[in-house]
């Protein structure tokens, strides 16, 4: 979904309700609200959307796919594939930071076309990096003996099971330093014995 396909008002009042539904959850979400705190008149948001859920959809799937367009924008980087990694994770990682878990939750639970939207993204990301990985053992990065196809299944168990918004409103860690550390662990954990990846160095 292109930002094309949206005229500039449309998108103004996406972008606004998406800070709005980011930070309060969706179940909170009011037009009535919203186009007070705003100073939009509601005529002009339902011009734009034909309801409360228009609008709410087209938002989620305009916010998750500019996430994942942002990663798709990363170049390929064949000499440092590692490097690439940890730029994709690190995109990611600064867009959970601002979602409230309970926004992710309530898609899962209410919104489940946009959730197969968002897992099929997720997907496409992961196959993404296990090429990287893929490049990163071929220049001896990561350590020979690793089955990456087995890791990789492995890694998006992990991610499946422990990344579930569920998980991220019952642990005492933040997103940030909970995305932080998995990248560390997952990253250093595969290196050949006399390599190591400083990723908190990285810009």
């Amino acid at each position: 979904m292109n930002d094309e396909n949206y005229s500039l008002k449309n998108l103004t009042i996406m972008e606004l309700a998406r800070q709005d539904l980011l930070t309060n959850g969706i179940r909170k979400f009011s037009v009535d609200l919203f186009a007070s705190q705003h100073h939009i008149s509601k005529k002009t948001i339902y011009q734009a959307f034909s309801s409360k859920e228009e609008l709410i959809n087209n938002v989620l799937l305009y916010h998750f796919e500019s996430l994942f367009q942002e990663v798709a924008a990363i170049p390929d980087q064949t000499d440092q594939p590692l490097k690439q990694v940890f730029l994709i994770l690190k995109t990611i990682m600064n867009t959970l930071a601002r979602i409230n878990p309970q926004f992710t939750l309530e898609i899962k639970l209410y919104y489940p076309q946009i959730w197969q939207r968002v897992e099929q993204l997720q997907n496409e990301i992961i196959n993404r990096i296990i090429n990287c990985l893929s490049r990163a053992q071929e220049l001896g990065q990561v350590r020979p003996d690793l089955d990456l196809h087995f890791v990789a299944i492995l890694i998006i168990r992990i991610a499946q099971n422990t990344f579930q918004p569920e998980f991220f409103i019952q642990t005492s860690y933040s997103i940030s330093d909970l995305v932080r550390l998995f990248t560390d662990l997952v990253i250093n954990g595969m290196l050949s014995s006399n390599e190591k990846f400083y990723f908190n160095e990285l810009a």
